[in-house]
C-alpha cells in the first residue's frame, strides 16, 4: 500500500484513453515475475501502453538460500520468462527489459559498496557477453520493444538500496560495451539507458558525464 497528496496526481483508468509517443502511451507498469503479485491478467492492463520487466538470469528459483543467486544459464531464464513476456506482447503491451546487476553480477563474487574502476571494467565485459547471449535469443521474436541498460544508476552509494550506483564514466563504458554486443545479433530493437534519480542538477550532469 501506498499514499500520496491527491493533487500531485491524475486518476487513470486501465480503460481511458490515453496519448502516446510514437505509437506508445504514456503510462505502463512494472512487473516482478517472482512476486505472487507481480504478474497481473494481461487483459487487465492491455490499454496500458508497456511493461517493464527485469530479466534476473542471477535468481535461480529450483535452489535454496544463497545458492539462489549467481546463476548464469541464459537458457533456462529464457524459459522462464519467454512464456511470460509473450502474454504481455500477444495483448497489445509493449515489454521494456531490463538489464542489470540482477542479469549479471549479483552473487558473483562483486561487493557493489566496493567496485573499483577495474572491477567495473571486468564485470563490463561478462554484462555485455550475457546481454549478446539474451537479445540473441529474442532477435528477430517482435517481443522487445526497448532494452533497458541498468537502472537508477545515478543513486547516491548511501541511499543505495535495490539499485546499484556507478560512477558515471564505468557506466558510460558499460553502456556503449552493451550497445555494441546488443547489436551485434539485434540491429533493430532500441535501446535506451537505465533512469536517474538524481534530480533536475545531478540526473542531467551524470547523463552529460555518460
Amino acid at each position: 500500500e501506498a499514499y500520496t497528496a491527491a493533487w500531485l496526481l491524475e486518476a487513470f483508468g486501465t480503460d481511458d484513453p490515453v496519448e502516446g509517443v510514437d505509437g506508445v502511451a504514456i503510462p505502463g507498469m512494472n512487473l516482478d515475475v517472482d512476486h505472487p503479485l507481480g504478474l497481473p491478467d494481461p487483459n487487465t492492463i492491455k490499454n496500458l501502453g508497456w511493461v517493464r520487466i527485469k530479466f534476473n538470469v542471477s535468481l535461480d528459483p529450483r535452489k535454496h538460500g544463497n545458492d539462489r543467486y549467481g546463476n548464469t544459464d541464459v537458457n533456462y531464464t529464457y524459459s522462464r520468462y519467454a512464456p511470460i513476456i509473450k502474454q504481455y506482447t500477444d495483448a497489445g503491451l509493449k515489454v521494456v527489459l531490463i538489464l542489470n546487476h540482477q542479469t549479471f553480477g549479483e552473487g558473483a563474487g562483486y561487493i557493489w559498496p566496493q567496485m573499483t574502476s577495474g572491477q567495473w571494467r571486468d564485470l563490463t565485459a561478462k554484462f555485455a557477453d550475457m546481454a549478446r547471449r539474451i537479445a540473441a535469443k529474442f532477435a528477430n521474436s517482435g517481443q522487445i520493444f526497448a532494452y533497458q541498460i541498468w537502472n537508477e544508476q545515478d543513486t547516491k552509494p548511501e541511499n543505495a538500496r535495490a539499485a546499484v550506483p556507478i560512477p558515471a564514466a564505468d557506466y558510460g563504458h558499460l553502456l556503449a560495451e552493451t550497445i555494441k554486443a546488443i547489436r551485434g545479433v539485434d540491429g533493430k530493437t532500441r535501446i535506451i539507458t537505465g533512469g536517474h534519480v538524481g534530480g533536475p542538477v545531478a540526473g542531467p550532469a551524470y547523463a552529460r558525464q555518460t
